[in-house]
């Protein structure tokens, strides 16, 4: 629950803040129900996944920018958004309200977000949702933004909030403008570059595979209200056919040419060629007529 803050109690969050660190005023704001201050000590601890992101995101926009950041950079960074967040809240306790009503809006956090950077010398895209609003619907950017305070702390809520914020880009990827496309195309390009951010990415990736129909329309309508821009993918082309086998057939047998068989002539009278009786040792012979062996005295 969120705790009415008067400007003593302000006073004890700058005192916080100017005589120890950023988080130990953060650790006292959240204490009380400001979920900004969830948020932000999430970046100054580097221990949510919203944190984690918006560091990493800072540094490698400030390395694109030519200009790296150290520790000691982030650290005053990290100091005068603190500083600019107490500011906000007190903007609030004046006149005859005399305590805050409520957490800052995505206006007060996106202005002093942009002068701590440009103070520092550095664009207004080293904060992690700036291309994001600047693209968004500007009767979309307050409710995003409550869904952001909402989601803060909690490593579930973070990680899908992340997740279709990731998949909301590629949608302006589609249907944006010229400017809007270029902006979201910068921001995915720096998002997929950051270490410790697979997750979101894999869960991103996801949610656009599967989101033709029920799951990216609800990404869709929560920030325009209207179906969304079908992302065809192309269905794998099938398989080329294997190629044929040809089975070679089996060569053709020739037939081979025999000679051909020489027929005996048979002689007149059948049998045996007659012979002498010299030709035989006992003096028998063949002779013909009709095959009959004839033995001479």
């Amino acid at each position: 629950m969120q705790e009415k803050l008067n400007l003593d109690d302000l006073g004890f969050a700058e005192k916080f803040l100017h005589e120890s660190s950023p988080s130990i005023m953060y650790q006292y704001l959240s204490g009380v129900g400001y979920k900004y201050a969830t948020l932000a000590l999430g970046v100054a601890e580097q221990n949510t996944i919203a944190g984690i992101v918006a560091l990493n995101f800072m540094k490698a926009a400030a390395s694109a920018q030519g200009k790296p950041i150290d520790d000691h950079k982030v650290q005053e960074i990290l100091r005068a958004m603190a500083n600019e967040y107490v500011n906000a809240l007190k903007k609030q306790v004046r006149d005859e309200v005399l305590a805050t009503v409520r957490e800052i809006n995505y206006r007060e956090v996106w202005e002093f977000h942009n002068k701590v950077f440009k103070n520092a010398g550095y664009s207004a895209d080293a904060w992690t949702l700036n291309s994001v609003l600047s693209v968004m619907p500007e009767d979309k950017r307050e409710e995003y933004w409550q869904r952001v305070l909402s989601s803060a702390g909690d490593a579930q809520a973070e990680l899908e909030l992340a997740a279709d914020t990731y998949v909301f880009m590629h949608i302006m990827l589609v249907k944006g403008s010229q400017v809007d496309r270029q902006m979201a195309a910068g921001w995915i390009r720096r998002i997929e570059s950051l270490e410790n951010v697979s997750a979101i990415i894999e869960l991103g990736t996801v949610k656009i595979a599967h989101g033709i129909g029920h799951q990216l329309n609800n990404i869709n309508n929560f920030f325009y209200g209207e179906p969304a821009v079908s992302f065809h993918y192309p269905a794998p082309a099938p398989p080329p056919p294997s190629p044929k086998v040809v089975v070679p057939s089996s060569p053709v047998q020739m037939p081979t040419q025999q000679p051909a068989r020489r027929r005996r002539r048979r002689r007149g009278g059948g049998g045996r060629p007659p012979t002498t009786g010299a030709g035989y040792d006992n003096g028998a012979h063949y002779s013909g007529g009709g095959g009959r062996l004839r033995i001479d005295p």
